[in-house]
């Protein structure tokens, strides 16, 4: 119950700034998407993939708001396709899950919850896998 009265009182306002943020984000996008280039070359070509997310984990939700966006329009896409784009943002920032994040550290630090110990200095040792520190083979002498 304490976490949820947390949670209304702070965040409330600061998820509604983000929605409208989305909200005017996804026009933006959606004009960028609509806008063809003037000449068609191979050169236009080279370019097209730098604002995506192609080979990223959120590839399969990118296409799934071009999806929605392609089918029915510019115009419908900005109220239809909200959901798929709310979605394929979340994976593209991750703004939900920090937001999580810094709530658990605020509410650790509210209630003075100590964090776990560092890990030894000497357990992050990667000269064992160094070539010049391997074990030099000598042959036996009869």
């Amino acid at each position: 119950m304490g976490q949820t009265a947390y949670w209304n009182e702070r965040n409330e306002s600061v998820f509604q700034n983000l929605f409208e943020e989305l909200e005017s984000e996804l026009q933006i996008f959606l004009k960028k998407m609509s806008v063809p280039p003037i000449f068609d070359t191979p050169f236009t070509r080279i370019t097209e993939h730098w604002l995506s997310h192609q080979h990223s984990e959120c590839a399969f939700l990118e296409k799934d708001f071009n999806r929605c966006a392609a089918t029915i329009g510019v115009q419908r896409a900005q109220k239809e396709c909200m959901r798929e784009y709310q979605d394929f943002y979340e994976c593209a920032t991750k703004m939900k899950q920090q937001e999580r994040h810094w709530i658990m550290q605020a509410v650790r630090k509210e209630k003075g919850l100590p964090y776990k110990p560092a890990p030894p200095p000497d357990s992050w040792n990667f000269s064992q896998y160094a070539p010049h520190t391997a074990p030099k083979i000598t042959a036996a002498k009869t």
